[in-house]
């Protein structure tokens, strides 16, 4: 078998995220024993936090999975010299159809985060400024509303990416039979062409997808110096209870 000189940078990966899912689980398991029972004002974004947790390892999981996928589609290519035989080739397709079923789960659990995230910062602003005020104020539900519209947006692209990428990455395996050739009836350029302009979609909706998590992210930093401006005439709570004793 021909060694692949880059296959100990992905058992790295897998490492480093294995280790990452045991933090964030330990971590869940931890703010689960805290926050049960209780009832302050923001403890619907506490309770997002939890369900984002457990997307966010499923995340990481699918990711795992996809490398480990990757490493054995690419010992299938390397097992000898010889070109890819019939067999061999439909076992790389089947690795590329679960790889793009595994992806998919793994897109859209962070979809979901993500949305959720977003929520949990909005709510638990929220939560802090009307234990402040004691009073819920307008501008209340306008910042919520901006959250759900911008998760809503965000989502929609996210699937349109997805629903792209199960039309255009199949495709390139699409034109070539069971032996690994190219079929006599494929239009070869046409077909090019169609796959070229569906990797500029993709890269497209990609990128407008960073631009407004760009922008949202910029939002959210501005309601969080918001917040912290309205509490920095608070005092401690602890510092009045050791003066009074």
């Amino acid at each position: 078998m021909v060694a692949l000189w880059f296959e100990p940078w992905y058992y790295a990966h897998v490492g480093l995220i294995a280790a990452a899912v045991l933090a964030l689980f330990g971590a869940w398991i931890a703010s689960i024993s805290r926050i049960k029972g209780r009832a302050e004002p923001g403890r619907a974004s506490f309770i997002f936090l939890e369900v984002l947790m457990i997307l966010y390892m499923v995340c990481l999981i699918m990711v795992i999975a996809s490398d480990m996928i990757t490493l054995r589609q690419n010992k299938i290519r390397t097992s000898s010299q010889t070109e890819i035989d019939g067999d061999r080739w439909d076992q790389l397709k089947r690795n590329m159809e679960k790889g793009l079923i595994v992806q998919t789960i793994g897109i859209v659990c962070s979809m979901i985060a993500n949305a959720l995230l977003l929520f949990s910062l909005v709510e638990l602003g929220n939560g802090l400024m009307f234990m402040l005020k004691q009073q819920r104020y307008k501008s209340r539900k306008i910042v919520r509303c901006f959250a759900l519209s911008v998760a809503a947006i965000m989502f929609i692209l996210q699937l349109a990416v997805v629903s792209l990428m199960h039309k255009f990455w199949p495709m390139n395996w699409r034109p070539y039979g069971d032996d690994g050739e190219l079929d006599d009836d494929v239009d070869i350029i046409s077909f090019y062409d169609e796959l070229s302009k569906g990797l500029f979609a993709i890269s497209h909706l990609n990128l407008t997808y960073d631009v407004l998590n760009l922008v949202t992210a910029i939002a959210v930093l501005v309601f969080a110096s918001v917040v912290m401006h309205a509490y920095k005439n608070v005092k401690s709570t602890r510092g009045n209870q050791s003066s009074n004793t």
